[in-house]
C-alpha cells in the first residue's frame, strides 16, 4: 500500500506541474496576442496549450486569429469548426463567427485568384500552340 500513496502523491505533483506548465504556455501565447504577433512562435505557443487542453477556448481563438492573419484560411476554418463544437460565451462566439467569415472570404479570394491564373495559363498555352 505505501506504493499506492506514493503513486497518488506523484500523480498529484505531475497534475500540478502540468497545470503550471499550461498556465505558463497560455501566458506566453497571450503575450504574442497582446503584441499582435502572429508569427510561428505565436502559433506554436497556442498549439502547445491545445496539446494539453484541446478545448481551451482562448488558445483556439488566438490560434484562429493567427491563422487568419497569416492567410492560412483552410487551417483557420478547421479551428473555427472546433470552436463551433464548443459551448462558447456570446463574446467568444461573436469573435469566432466574425473571424470565420473573414476566413471564408479569404479562401474565396484565393480560389478566385487560382481560377484566374488557370484561365490565363490556358490562354497562354493556346496562343503558344496556335502560333
Amino acid at each position: 500500500m505505501p506504493h499506492d500513496a506514493e503513486y497518488r502523491q506523484g500523480s498529484h505533483e505531475i497534475a500540478t506541474a502540468a497545470s503550471d506548465d499550461v498556465a505558463l504556455l497560455a501566458e506566453r501565447a497571450a503575450q504574442y496576442a497582446r503584441k499582435a504577433d502572429y508569427s510561428n512562435g505565436a502559433v506554436a505557443a497556442n498549439e502547445a496549450v491545445l496539446d494539453v487542453e484541446p478545448d481551451n477556448v482562448d488558445a483556439l481563438l488566438r490560434l484562429l486569429r493567427s491563422r487568419l492573419e497569416r492567410s492560412e484560411y483552410v487551417a483557420a476554418l478547421a479551428i473555427s469548426d472546433r470552436l463551433r463544437a464548443l459551448s462558447l460565451e456570446d463574446d467568444d462566439e461573436a469573435f469566432a463567427e466574425r473571424w470565420r467569415s473573414a476566413a471564408e472570404a479569404g479562401r474565396a479570394r484565393v480560389r478566385e485568384g487560382e481560377r484566374r491564373e488557370d484561365r490565363t495559363s490556358t490562354r497562354t498555352r493556346d496562343v503558344t500552340c496556335i502560333g
